[in-house]
Formats: C-alpha cells, structure tokens, sequence
C-alpha cells in the first residue's frame, strides 16, 4: 500500500522523477513486485536536495498540507522515498485515502 497509518505517522511511499517536464503528482501504481508507489513528477534537478523540497512543495499543495508536516524519511538520494506526515495523522490518514479513491 503507498499509504500507511502507522502508530504516530503517516508513511507515504514514493517514485520520484526529478528534472520532469512538468510538475505533477500521480496515483499510487503498483508495480509487477506488487508494490505500490505514487508517482511524482518535478522540474526539479536531483541535485542538492532541490527535487526533494519541490517533491515536499508538490504533496503539500496537492494534498493541502502544511509543508513543515511533510518530511523525506527514507530515500534522500534515492527515486524511491518514504515520505513521513507527522501531524494530525487521523484526519490527514482518511484525506490521504479519499484521495486516493478519487485518482484511481
């Protein structure tokens, strides 16, 4: 699952595709492995954590979240990451997942 509550955070797991034509992100996809993913697309260079911060940039906006609430966990050099959300998990968990429904 791309989304996860988890005891005292919210595990979001990611594809990162740095330098991208456009700034965009996806519904989660699942990969042959079975695992899932969301996609997410930034202009950004993946070059002194500039991709990163667009990445925090992008899920913010898209899911209207305070960007000092989102944090790369796991994966800073990495196309895969985990993204943490560490405030107000319950709301923020059953907003995560009408998204969700709502791209698929």
């Amino acid at each position: 699952m791309a989304i996860s509550l988890l005891d005292d955070y919210i595990s979001v797991a990611i594809k990162a595709y740095p330098a991208s034509k456009i700034n965009r992100v996806m519904k989660p996809i699942v990969n042959d492995a079975g695992e899932s993913y969301i996609h997410v697309y930034t202009t950004k260079a993946a070059e002194k954590g500039k991709a990163n911060k667009a990445i925090i940039n992008l899920l913010s906006e898209e899911w209207g979240l305070p960007k000092n609430s989102i944090h790369v966990a796991r994966g800073e050099a990495s196309r895969f990451k985990m993204i943490k959300i560490t405030s107000h998990i319950n709301e923020r968990f059953a907003l995560l997942q009408n998204w969700v429904k709502e791209n698929n």
